[in-house]
Formats: C-alpha cells, structure tokens, sequence
C-alpha cells in the first residue's frame, strides 16, 4: 500500500530532490521549488516548514516535509542538520534581540 503510494506519487509529481543553495535549504519535486525554513532539528530527523505563498490556507495548513537520516547519504545529511541548527540558532537570536 505504502509502497503504491510511493510510486503514484513520484509518477505524477517527480523525483524529490533537497539542498542547499546560496539562498537556503530547497525541496524540488518535479518541476515545483520550495523554500525550507527548519522547525526542529535532532539526530534522527529534520521538520521543516515548506515556505510558499502566503495564502490564507497556508497560513492555518503549512505544509512541512521531514526529512529522516537514512534519506540522505551520512556527509549531507550531517550538512543538511548543521545548516538547519544555524538557521534556527540565528532565528532565536533575532527573536530575542527585538
């Protein structure tokens, strides 16, 4: 079930692809490229808000992606959970300094 699932959707969305660029984390599924803006970060896996438009549906259903450490090979994820504590250590200290 799991698994038909799974293909169903890469068929009809595309193959995900996540990274880092020079302006932050991004989810590319198909031809569609979101923003990742990082609520919680342990060693086993990483919430991350998906940054769209802001519609009033967003604003009440974000949509989040949760990437699992076997997801990514060992050096990228370990990558992608540094970036991910930086953001949310620098989203605390401009929280705090207002």
């Amino acid at each position: 079930m799991i698994l038909s699932y799974r293909l169903v959707r890469y068929l009809i969305g595309g193959a995900l692809a996540i990274g880092i660029d020079e302006d932050g984390a991004f989810l590319k599924q198909g031809s569609a490229f979101y923003r990742l803006d990082f609520i919680r970060v342990n060693g086993v896996q990483l919430i991350a808000k998906q940054v769209r438009k802001d519609t009033w549906w967003q604003r009440f259903w974000p949509t989040y992606c949760v990437i699992y450490r076997d997801s990514l090979p060992y050096y990228e994820y370990r990558v992608m959970r540094s970036y991910a504590a930086q953001q949310k250590m620098l989203k605390r200290s401009k929280a705090t300094s207002k």
